[in-house]
């Protein structure tokens, strides 16, 4: 999504020339961030190791404006709506 984001800014010309913004994904699965960022994993993870492919390649160019940040499900905007806190 967010590469769409950018190619519609490219397209607007809100972004001129070749800058990239940086794209920080944000999540609260530490073994779903362990799959993106360690090279190896457990043979039961071969599926999704290949099924990230695309989004380990950019998580590991330094150019590519990717980053990957674990934040607790309470501070995620997304589980806002979908989850009950106590507190």
């Amino acid at each position: 999504m967010a590469q769409s984001v950018e190619a519609v800014l490219k397209d607007l010309k809100v972004i001129h020339g070749d800058f990239t913004f940086e794209k920080l994904l944000c999540g609260d699965n530490t073994s779903a961030i362990s799959i993106l960022t360690k090279p190896d994993g457990p043979w039961r993870t071969c599926h999704l190791r290949l099924r990230s492919t695309c989004l380990k390649e950019k998580l590991n160019d330094p150019n590519s404006g990717w980053m990957i940040r674990h934040l607790k499900g309470t501070g995620l905007i997304a589980n806002f709506l979908t989850k009950r806190f106590k507190g």
